[in-house]
């Protein structure tokens, strides 16, 4: 199943939930908590998230 992105203008995720974002310059995955998105590096001020999508499922692995 083909995920898309999704506007932050249509939509947030749930508070506390990791997904993949993008902005003008950026490109990582992200805890959303509180209305804001926090990433492993601090986010530059002038960086927007436009668009975001949960992460998908891990494979399955055999051990």
């Amino acid at each position: 199943m083909k995920q898309e992105w999704i506007s932050v203008k249509d939509r947030l995720p749930k508070n506390l939930e990791s997904v993949l974002v993008v902005g003008n310059y950026i490109r990582a995955t992200a805890l959303f908590q509180d209305g804001k998105f926090y990433s492993d590096f601090k986010l530059p001020e002038s960086e927007n998230v436009t668009h975001w999508m949960p992460l998908p499922d891990p494979p399955n692995c055999i051990l």
